[in-house]
């Protein structure tokens, strides 16, 4: 064995022969792998909260414009006023209404095409008991999406 100037060992032998270690090689590999997971389930998981998995692109997608109220209660003649905007791919058509649970008949289906609002005007009779100040649940059935709100019960 050569010796050197490093306690009896060359230079050669002491930092040209041995093995590399791996360690810190599997450890950045290690640290990469966990970034990309967690940037994984945080993907999947703002795609399941904001609806992006299971909504077909051909779908519409129903969203409430302004504040649902029901008016005329004191004249016994409540109308529901409901401003409904399509952002979805294809045309909703909106078939049924359900207030308080209660399926409410509509003169004509409401067809409302992509990218646009429209506000349904329905007459609600008098088979409810309304109170001023009160608010009443709404379920709008359109064939491939359902709506649910609320709405307040005003004069």
């Amino acid at each position: 064995m050569a010796k050197g100037i490093c306690g009896g060992i060359s230079m050669k032998t002491r930092f040209g022969s041995r093995p590399r270690s791996r360690k810190a090689v599997s450890q950045s590999l290690e640290a990469i792998i966990l970034v990309v997971v967690a940037l994984s389930i945080v993907a999947v998981y703002a795609g399941w909260a904001f609806g992006v998995f299971g909504r077909t692109v051909n779908s519409p997608i129903l969203t409430v414009a302004g504040t649902p109220s029901v008016q005329g209660v004191s004249s016994s003649n409540p109308t529901l006023y409901l401003s409904i905007r399509n952002s979805g791919a294809s045309p909703a058509n909106i078939t049924q209404i359900y207030v308080n649970n209660v399926k409410v008949t509509l003169s004509s289906a409401q067809l409302i095409q992509p990218g646009s609002a429209s506000t349904l005007i329905v007459p609600l009779g008098n088979s409810f008991s309304l109170q001023q100040g009160s608010t009443v649940n709404i379920v709008v059935d359109a064939g491939a999406t359902t709506l649910s709100t609320s709405a307040l019960v005003e004069s």
